[in-house]
């Protein structure tokens, strides 16, 4: 044992489990990528259009500003899936554009035919009062019902160390 005063540090579960939650995606559009959509199985993938890595091209990027939803079912090419984001080929207005959408900018994923559903949901920031408590919004994972696979997960937003001290 080491005379040397413990390391103060946090165990980040909300970061793997939207870790492992996002691999799942990956997972679907991997299989997708290499086998094609089987059967009745499409996609409804709601993701953050602001964040780092998205690729858009101008006109889609003036026109969903803040949220886009896609759809992959009949009429998408060249999906390619990576490590960290995905790219696809989609036709908007019978223009083909070429989308790159990084996981973590995802926040909802749902397919219909296998009623899935991940939907990535932050909860607000806590208060300097809840903050100076020590509360701290716990993780919650609900199933909608037996029947359905539908997880809602909601995942506290921790400030970052170099981020004011201040409510949002």
């Amino acid at each position: 044992m080491s005379n040397k005063a413990p390391r103060s540090f946090a165990i980040n579960y909300n970061a793997f489990t939207k870790r492992a939650l996002r691999g799942v995606i990956r997972e679907a559009l991997a299989q997708v990528a290499e086998q094609g959509l089987p059967d009745d199985h499409h996609f409804y993938i709601r993701f953050d259009t602001t964040r780092e890595g998205v690729v858009l091209p101008e006109k889609l990027r003036n026109a969903y500003p803040e949220h886009m939803t896609i759809v992959v079912q009949h009429q998408y090419e060249d999906l390619v899936v990576g490590k960290k984001d995905f790219s696809i080929t989609l036709s908007f207005q019978k223009h083909l554009q070429r989308l790159t959408v990084p996981f973590d900018a995802i926040q909802d994923f749902t397919d219909p035919a296998a009623s899935f559903r991940l939907q990535f949901t932050p909860v607000k920031k806590e208060t300097p009062a809840e903050e100076a408590a020590g509360k701290k919004p716990a993780v919650r994972v609900e199933e909608s019902s037996e029947e359905s696979s539908i997880l809602h997960v909601d995942f506290p937003q921790h400030r970052r160390p170099d981020e004011p001290n201040s409510s949002a």
